[in-house]
């Protein structure tokens, strides 16, 4: 048992790392933006790279900030929904579709390196004012799927624990309110 725990560990780990980075880009970016509008102000000289740099700051933002959001259950979901529902209905449910949410995850990610390579043989490179090559830029979306993509998994393992763990209590929780029937 130890060795699961400090697997978790080591995990959650490695995925505060990609969004300690998205921090980072977060903070960038306002400074972008920041000394854009400053130029534009003070100077009238308007940065158009700023734009694309920001653009490409958004989504590696995303990509390196989603696992970490998901590892502490902080994407949307339909509570009002899932609220009304047994806990053993809602650990079923929240392992299903994060098996679902991770089969597409994988699917993503098998795109994305497809597109990466075609991109980084090809030498693709955006007709925009910087042109930077669009591989690396791109390579963002198979690294933070596949960030998502172990999450899932894990996430869909603790549900389906939680499920099964709920069996026992949920028949002795049925018992009883039928007991309670009864007695009135």
């Amino acid at each position: 048992m130890i060795q699961v725990s400090k697997s978790t560990s080591f995990w959650d780990r490695v995925i505060s790392i990609p969004f300690a980075i998205s921090a980072m880009l977060v903070l960038f970016t306002m400074a972008v933006t920041a000394f854009e509008v400053a130029v534009r102000y003070f100077f009238k000289i308007p940065m158009a790279e700023s734009f694309e740099i920001v653009e490409y700051s958004l989504a590696w933002m995303g990509f390196l900030g989603a696992a970490w959001v998901l590892r502490n259950e902080g994407h949307t979901r339909m509570d009002l929904v899932l609220m009304r529902l047994s806990p053993r209905v809602q650990a079923g449910l929240n392992a299903v579709t994060s098996i679902v949410c991770a089969a597409l995850w994988l699917l993503l990610v098998c795109y994305g390196l497809k597109v990466t390579r075609d991109y980084y043989q090809s030498h693709y490179s955006p007709p925009t004012l910087l042109a930077p090559p669009m591989w690396p830029i791109i390579f963002i979306i198979p690294l933070g799927g596949f960030l998502l993509f172990v999450q899932f998994v894990r996430r869909a393992r603790r549900y389906a624990r939680l499920w099964r763990a709920h069996r026992g209590k949920e028949i002795e929780a049925d018992l009883e309110s039928r007991e309670e029937l009864m007695a009135y």
